[in-house]
């Protein structure tokens, strides 16, 4: 009984976001939640490994006019592991994409634990872009450079076990490999 009760916080939040997740009405944020309650929720929902609430949730935050810089990137850090997970490194990398362009970037040491994150998860290619987008903002900075090296040092590995030489070349254009 007290596991239950225990589980109550975590079954509520995962639920609240799989509601919306499953139907085609409103997003998130149109219920009214404020980005960090959403944020929260989808952290709930990631511990509970249900991937398609945390992208809901995560694209509530990021629907919430009112979020702080803060909250948008730790929206948009949830967004594209949820990407990943449920709809693969194509969706995954287009959220990159999408993140890089609208300038909400997290500072480098949260850049490299989302492309960690995703290298761990099997989505090398999704790191990849994260990377890239690092580089692109931070790269200029030799501490940054290090960090981001160790990450695509991670990435390589696995690029290399899957055999995709796009990855692969994408790294070495960014300076990752081949001794640059």
């Amino acid at each position: 009984m007290r596991l239950s009760l225990a589980l109550a916080p975590l079954l509520f939040a995962v639920a609240a976001c799989s509601e919306k997740a499953a139907s085609s009405g409103a997003p998130p944020a149109a219920a009214g939640k404020p980005a960090a309650t959403l944020i929260s929720d989808a952290e709930t929902a990631e511990q509970a490994g249900d991937w398609k609430a945390v992208l809901a949730c995560a694209d509530g935050a990021l629907g919430d006019a009112k979020a702080t810089g803060e909250e948008k990137q730790a929206a948009w850090h949830l967004k594209i592991s949820a990407e990943a997970h449920v709809n693969g490194n194509e969706a995954a990398t287009n959220a990159v994409k999408k993140m890089a362009a609208g300038g909400e970037l997290a500072p480098p040491s949260k850049l490299a634990a989302l492309a960690t994150d995703l290298v761990e998860a099997d989505f090398a290619a999704t790191a990849v872009e994260v990377v890239a987008a690092a580089t692109a903002k931070y790269g200029g900075d030799a501490a940054v450079k290090e960090q981001l090296g160790r990450v695509a040092k991670m990435c390589e590995a696995k690029l290399r076990d899957s055999g995709d030489a796009g990855g692969l070349d994408k790294l070495k254009s960014l300076g990752y490999l081949g001794g640059d």
